[in-house]
């Protein structure tokens, strides 16, 4: 007897990469979350193999595009599974918006304007969330929506990371904050919480249990994908516009900083260092021209129907539209 209530399983379960377009009748599961998550992991565990070597360097960052996986012998009510990997909101290199479009243009060229199921996994360890993590967190909230709540499920990693009782403590202590303040406008909602123990058995648990309750109600990118909005258009538009906008000045910081520290005599007397600094330097700089180059692309910051704290901000970042725009007029 099978321990499945949803998932048929016909031989031993494994993945491989999807390099054309995935079977049209597919359940698609999207995997999204911060940076260093997990999501790779998770794909070679389903696999049940980390030779796969998937999660590689994934504390850097190292799932770049959206890539399809294919679960072998195993389906759902007959149809295939595709696991769909994502880049990691936080990445330093990639905005909020650039995951965003990557995924729409993965949706587009595969003919899909539904997703059936969104895992977003988190780490159970993180003791605090950063502003940066919180601002995708909220756009993330805005992107999948709390009207599809029931066809999403957050799945805490790193379990097996915990060995001490009082690690364990505080793990279950931040599982009540994720379902009790956090994602309290979800779980009233059908929304699921699971805990990712890094093996075969467990991921797919998660996945059988996932595919076990949905709803009709679309997510907030499958709208946008429906109606044909464009990204400004929709509910995660202003969220978006700001999550771009605080990488913007948080490189220009970066960048006044560095090129400080390079006009120090006592710098400029250091070979070492100065090659050094020159190099960060140009790596903020090439991060700062492609953010600012998606700004401009975003176009006229969003609207707020009365000038609130929101409103000042986003006044504030349409200042950043306006000088790229006369930078990139001076061929800068």
């Amino acid at each position: 007897m099978s321990i499945f209530k949803e998932v048929e399983v016909t031989g031993q379960v494994s993945v491989k990469a999807i390099s054309g377009r995935v079977h049209p009748c597919s359940q698609c599961i999207l995997l999204m979350g911060p940076t260093g998550a997990g999501k790779s992991r998770f794909i070679e565990s389903l696999a049940g193999d980390r030779s796969l070597g998937i999660s590689k360097n994934q504390l850097e960052g190292f799932t770049q595009e959206v890539s399809a996986f294919e679960l072998v012998n195993i389906t759902y009510r007959g149809f295939p599974i595709c696991v769909v990997d994502t880049p990691g909101f936080s990445d330093p290199k990639i905005s909020g918006m650039e995951i965003v479009r990557k995924v729409e243009g993965w949706m587009k060229a595969n003919g899909r304007d539904t997703i059936n199921r969104i895992l977003y996994l988190t780490p159970i360890t993180d003791k605090r969330v950063p502003g940066s993590k919180r601002r995708m967190l909220h756009m993330f909230k805005l992107l999948a929506g709390p009207q599809a709540a029931a066809n999403m499920s957050l799945v805490t990693t790193m379990w097996n990371s915990i060995w001490e009782d009082s690690q364990m403590d505080t793990a279950e202590s931040h599982l009540r904050q994720l379902r009790d303040d956090i994602w309290k406008e979800f779980t009233g909602q059908g929304f699921q919480i699971s805990k990712f123990h890094c093996t075969q058995a467990s991921a797919l648990g998660i996945l059988d249990t996932a595919l076990h309750q949905n709803t009709l109600n679309y997510f907030g990118l499958e709208n946008m994908l429906r109606e044909g909005q464009d990204i400004r258009e929709t509910p995660f538009g202003p969220s978006i516009y700001q999550e771009l906008c605080a990488r913007i000045e948080a490189l220009r910081q970066q960048q006044g900083a560095i090129q400080q520290d390079l006009s120090q005599l006592a710098t400029l007397a250091n070979e070492e260092l100065t090659v050094v600094l020159q190099e960060q330097l140009a790596t903020v700089e090439a991060d700062l021209k492609k953010f600012e180059k998606e700004l401009e692309d975003y176009g006229e910051p969003p609207q707020s129907p009365s000038r609130s704290k929101r409103q000042r901000i986003f006044e504030k970042y349409s200042r950043h539209v306006r000088e790229i725009k006369q930078k990139l007029r001076g061929g800068h």
